[in-house]
């Protein structure tokens, strides 16, 4: 049986020195950026996937959550990012792409990682919008 990993989502960008480098190093955490956002159309989707690639950033999953209506409404997608993305970059995505959401999710191999990364995302004032294994 494959143990499930444990999985903090934050809203928003994750706070400075909230995991620590080496957990990332040493292969025992992931840190994802997960932008939810509206596009009109597919020529904006793909719009969106060229400046992703200029802004040298990592497309790990694309999910579509609601597609484009017979009226024309517009599509609503997910994107997943490898890593946390820099002031930068977000700015440059949420002023071009109007994002719905932006969130940072880090995947943490062990309970101990967990705690101690929870902890300090808690402290820094950030918002938790789920964590998955806890209590185990």
């Amino acid at each position: 049986m494959t143990e499930q990993p444990f999985v903090i989502q934050v809203r928003g960008r994750l706070p400075a020195h909230s995991v620590d480098p080496a957990m990332s190093v040493s292969g025992g955490c992931r840190i994802d950026t997960l932008l939810k956002l509206v596009v009109r159309d597919q020529a904006a989707l793909n719009g969106l996937l060229r400046r992703l690639e200029d802004l040298g950033l990592d497309l790990v999953e694309f999910r579509r959550l609601s597609s484009t209506s017979a009226d024309g409404r517009p599509l609503s997608v997910e994107v997943v990012l490898a890593g946390s993305i820099g002031d930068l970059a977000a700015s440059m995505l949420e002023d071009q792409l109007h994002t719905v959401q932006l969130s940072t999710r880090v995947v943490l191999s062990d309970q101990n990682l967990m705690d101690q990364t929870l902890d300090r995302i808690l402290s820094s004032g950030a918002e938790v919008e789920h964590a998955t294994g806890l209590g185990k």
